[in-house]
């Protein structure tokens, strides 16, 4: 089976497209991940920034992890000169995120 998006640095090729991971880094709570997406049949290209929250909060989770994930993404997104979207979901992918 194929691995989900590409190994750093690499281009995986999507048909009409293809996406590059140009960086990746592992923090407490949360593994961030660059994507370049790139059209292949006109000039366009988009970064994508995607945040995988290995604590995903729960009901029964204090609520000051909610507000952790909150203030990371406000965070982000100010510090997101080239106001590229910013995907958050939890490890498994949606799982509880949904």
């Amino acid at each position: 089976m194929p691995d989900f998006w590409p190994l750093p640095n690499q281009l995986m090729d999507c048909g009409s497209f293809s996406v590059c991971l140009i960086d990746e880094r592992f923090e407490c709570e949360y593994i961030y991940r660059d994507f370049l997406l790139q059209s292949t049949e006109e000039d366009y290209e988009l970064r994508v920034k995607i945040i995988s929250s290995t604590y995903w909060p729960d009901a029964c989770s204090p609520l000051k992890a909610s507000f952790n994930l909150v203030n990371t993404i406000r965070k982000l997104r100010i510090s997101n000169t080239l106001n590229s979207p910013i995907v958050d979901h939890d490890l498994f992918g949606g799982h509880r995120a949904g």
